[in-house]
């Protein structure tokens, strides 16, 4: 299992506005793989899907929005669990 990316940067966005960016899950094995991103539901990133299961030679798409509620600088490292890998 591997992510289409390993950071996001959303740039400047103004306070309220949202943008988004797409990351993709891909799964280069022959068996199903479950996924995970460790993430606090009431944050300024969410994720369109924070868990699921990517078929084999497959991939799932990830839309993850951030919306700026002050201006500043907003930096957070969020994980992805794979089950079994």
């Amino acid at each position: 299992m591997s992510l289409s990316a390993n950071t996001v940067s959303f740039g400047e966005v103004a306070v309220d506005n949202s943008t988004n960016r797409l990351i993709n899950v891909q799964n280069n094995n022959d068996m199903p793989c479950t996924f995970q991103f460790v993430t606090d539901k009431h944050n300024m990133f969410s994720f369109s899907q924070t868990e699921g299961v990517v078929k084999p030679f497959s991939f799932a798409r990830i839309i993850v929005t951030f919306i700026p509620p002050k201006t500043g600088n907003f930096y957070e490292r969020i994980f992805c669990m794979v089950r079994n890998h």
